[in-house]
């Protein structure tokens, strides 16, 4: 199947390209919008998966490492961006 994941304007019901049991030719499936995250949360998963990597491998330097990307982020797009990405600090972005 072919799903378009991108802007919430494009979300809209899908053709599946393959053939199986309950599928067939003009099937179609309907995207579950209760489980699509903001583009908030994917920053923030981009910027604590590599954090959490950098600290694992470079231990204390890796750690410092992650507060000076996330000093450079606030200056480069402001502190209310900045907050949006603290805010989910903690958060298990790992969970099913």
């Amino acid at each position: 199947a072919v799903l378009h994941r991108g802007d919430p304007a494009l979300r809209r019901p899908v053709r599946v390209l393959h053939s199986g049991r309950g599928f067939g030719p003009g099937t179609v499936v309907r995207q579950r919008t209760e489980y699509v995250k903001g583009f908030d949360y994917h920053c923030a998963h981009t910027f604590y998966a590599f954090a959490e990597t950098a600290a694992g491998v470079f231990g204390p330097e890796g750690e410092a490492l992650a507060v000076r990307v996330l000093e450079a982020f606030e200056a480069e797009y402001g502190e209310e961006m900045r907050q949006q990405l603290a805010a989910f600090a903690g958060e298990n972005f790992d969970r099913a």
